[in-house]
């Protein structure tokens, strides 16, 4: 039996796959979100080797679904455990998107800075925002308040947290990023109408492979997971069904 582990990079946390978690498990699949950030220095290395750590824990062969910034931690740790696959949606894969790299400048303020103009009250009302969000999503209703303080207020209200976010954002800069390792089935389901990371110029060392399958999620944004749950679900479920040997 394979079992799915999904992770979601900050500044979105666990809550965010409560609904896909829903919709995999309710095909009678099992499923749990893994947790960034809570411990290590948060840097790029530390990340991947929780996840890789998770993995090798896991009961039976897993499958790893990594969104977001989370994707860069999530193939590293595919060369340290290897999961029997990998699906990846909307987030820097060879390189930092516009989202990334917003997240990036704000790593590197000062703390007295983040701390102050950016508070955890007014963080989250900014990120709930029209300016916030909204933005990577096509209904922007779904992004209110309290989805956002569900899917990114574990995050902000701990400065431990916080701390090992802007750790792990910086070495998104100032490392390279990992290349998919071969010989394991890898999945990229794109939201396609995401302007952030468009999946159309996506190009890496193995994208020839015959371990790698493309099914986009027709016109889902970077934040489809939350919008959309039920694509993604349904189709990393058939993917595993169809592709993976689940004996």
């Amino acid at each position: 039996m394979i079992s799915f582990l999904l992770v979601t990079g900050p500044p979105f946390d666990a809550p965010l796959w409560t609904p896909v978690l829903e919709r995999i498990r309710s095909q009678e699949h099992h499923a749990t979100a893994a947790t960034m950030l809570n411990g290590g220095d948060g840097s790029l290395e530390s990340e991947a080797a929780n996840l890789a750590e998770q993995i090798r824990k896991a009961n039976g062969k897993v499958v790893l679904v990594a969104h977001g910034t989370a994707i860069p931690a999530a193939i590293k740790a595919c060369q340290e455990a290897a999961p029997a696959g990998l699906v990846l949606s909307n987030g820097p894969l060879t390189e930092t998107d516009l989202f990334t790299r917003a997240l990036i400048r704000w790593a590197h303020l000062p703390k007295t800075i983040t701390e102050t103009l950016f508070s955890p009250e007014r963080s989250i009302n900014f990120l709930a925002s029209s300016v916030g969000l909204r933005r990577l999503v096509v209904n922007p209703y779904v992004m209110d308040h309290d989805t956002t303080v569900m899917v990114c207020g574990p995050i902000f209200q701990s400065n431990d947290r916080l701390g090992r976010m802007r750790n792990y954002l910086r070495t998104l800069e100032s490392d390279p990023y990992p290349n998919i390792p071969e010989g394991i089935p890898t999945l990229l389901c794109w939201g396609d109408a995401d302007p952030i990371s468009n999946w159309n110029n996506i190009t890496f060392n193995n994208e020839d492979s015959p371990l790698i399958e493309r099914n986009p999620v027709p016109g889902g944004r970077y934040l489809h997971p939350v919008e959309r749950p039920w694509e993604l679900a349904d189709r990393c479920i058939h993917w595993v069904e169809n592709s993976l040997t689940t004996t």
